[in-house]
């Protein structure tokens, strides 16, 4: 038989009677399935091949299944429907993205000897996401050699850091701009350049609002309570309005933003202060990519009955970002990020519209949010 293609990890799995005899082996541990079913998180027994030999309830009950005929023999991916298990014809492992799964890293090092523990971000069909703490350890039994796999859901837990880093990282920022401003403004007597700074308080006042707003919308929209508000506006003021708001950023200094040639007249019915929350953010994600003198470009084009705005960067992001670009949690910076490209996928799924991207050395990087001009 002809050895399936891998990206990554080995495509082959055991036999079918080698992982029948794995599986009765530790079904018939009384003592092993009493401590599985004792531990309050995911536990599993994987082989050599990363089939699973042994669960515990927890993954039934995550899962909603009653058998674990529907989990035994299959690799974690497939089990939990991530996007891509089913890429490659050797399942989960195999892809080209695989080399970036904290759990299978975390298997591969097991079975090298040494224990590991990791988080895995896990992205499954229908565009749901998922954050894991994973333990994985060597254990021989039975002469062969085996990884016992732990899984502890720390979604909760990376959404609450990430939105506090976001959250209180963006008003300190805007509140210091505040203070900074304030106190240029006690030295100022000339009345033009008091008008000036005037104007930029307010500015920066409106900014601390909306961010305020920004933080409450993304919480609604996670606990699926965010409601839509419809009316007619303009597109070109709103970009317009969006561009004037980032051109005094921390992030835009040195670096520049221009709109480009569209139709100054189209008007859509769609949420204006969320399709704002969206743009901001690619634009504010594009200008935080651009080096200094870099230039990030927005418009729109249309078609019959849509729209589709574009936010470029001459960057190129590498290969490892593309595969984790709209995960919750992800982000090229630190620990405690990874807001911005997950609010802009769930904030356009809530406009009813598309967010994709494209990103290579002869166009840069582009982001394209496609909306009907009217969402009914």
């Amino acid at each position: 038989m002809t050895p399936k293609k891998t990206y990554f990890a080995p495509a082959e799995r055991a036999d079918e009677a080698i992982l029948k005899a794995q599986v009765s082996f530790f079904e018939n541990q009384e003592d092993q399935r009493s401590f599985g079913d004792s531990i309050p998180l995911i536990f599993l027994i994987l082989n050599m091949n990363r089939q699973i030999v042994y669960a515990n309830h927890r993954i039934l009950e995550a899962l909603g299944e009653q058998e674990f005929a529907c989990i035994l023999g299959k690799r974690m991916g497939e089990v939990f429907h991530c996007v891509h298990a089913t890429e490659e014809a050797g399942g989960c492992g195999t892809s080209r993205h695989c080399e970036n799964c904290g759990a299978l890293n975390a298997v591969l090092q097991a079975q090298k000897g040494t224990q590991a523990v990791t988080e895995c971000r896990l992205t499954m069909e229908g565009e749901l996401s998922a954050d894991y703490r994973v333990w994985a350890t060597p254990h021989e039994a039975n002469g062969q050699e085996f990884t016992y796999f732990t899984l502890q859901d720390i979604q909760h837990e990376k959404r609450r850091k990430a939105l506090e880093y976001t959250f209180f990282h963006d008003l300190m920022n805007t509140a210091g701009g505040i203070s900074g401003l304030t106190e240029i403004l006690s030295d100022i007597d000339d009345e033009n350049e008091k008008e000036e700074i005037f104007d930029l308080l307010d500015k920066s006042a409106h900014r601390l609002i909306e961010e305020i707003h920004s933080g409450r919308a993304l919480s609604m929209a996670e606990n699926g309570d965010l409601k839509l508000t419809l009316r007619d506006f303009n597109l070109a003021e709103l970009l317009t309005d969006s561009i004037s708001a980032y051109k005094n950023h921390t992030a835009a200094l040195g670096k520049y933003i221009q709109l480009t040639a569209i139709d100054e007249d189209l008007h859509i019915v769609s949420d204006r202060a969320i399709l704002g929350r969206v743009i901001g953010n690619l634009i504010k994600n594009a200008l935080e990519a651009s080096e200094s003198g870099g230039c990030v470009t927005v418009g729109f084009t249309t078609e019959e009955d849509s729209v589709t705005i574009k936010v470029n960067n001459t960057t190129v992001i590498p290969p490892s970002v593309k595969a984790q670009m709209f995960q919750r949690s992800f982000s090229t910076k630190g620990e405690g990020r990874g807001i911005g490209t997950y609010s802009i996928k769930l904030f356009t799924k809530y406009l009813k519209g598309q967010v994709s991207f494209t990103s290579d050395e002869t166009s840069g990087t582009n982001f394209y949010i496609k909306l009907k001009k009217q969402i009914k």
